[in-house]
């Protein structure tokens, strides 16, 4: 993490993900501009939002919404997406646990998830 204390004008990054019409991905960088500044934590505001809502963060936590520096940011984003797939990865294993133990119940072992019975 950066070590030097964040000040009003400076500006803190977050990496996103966002699935558009075709089915792709793309990442976009989203910037936010530090606004106040508390022993704790930092005002937030999005750059490019017109709503104006202003949002308070803890700073120098593990989990921590916005960063200081773009590189932070990519190796947030980094960890949040390991995190994500391990998840995932835990609730299909469990899916395909019980889905097999459904097709025992109806006597179709083997079939097809989704398909005609």
């Amino acid at each position: 993490m950066t070590d030097a204390a964040p000040e009003p004008g400076d500006v803190w990054y977050r990496y996103e993900d966002q699935e558009v019409c075709d089915g792709s991905v793309r990442l976009d960088l989203h910037e936010y501009k530090v606004w106040g500044v508390t022993p704790c934590g930092v005002w937030l505001h999005p750059r490019l939002s017109r709503c104006g809502l202003s949002i308070w963060r803890a700073r120098g936590s593990k989990r921590q919404f916005a960063c200081a520096t773009k590189e932070e940011a990519a190796e947030s984003f980094y960890r949040r997406k390991c995190s994500q797939v391990s998840i995932l990865r835990s609730k299909s294993s469990r899916a395909e646990r019980v889905l097999q133990m459904a097709e025992g119940l109806t006597g179709r072992e083997g079939a097809e998830p989704g398909g005609e019975r």
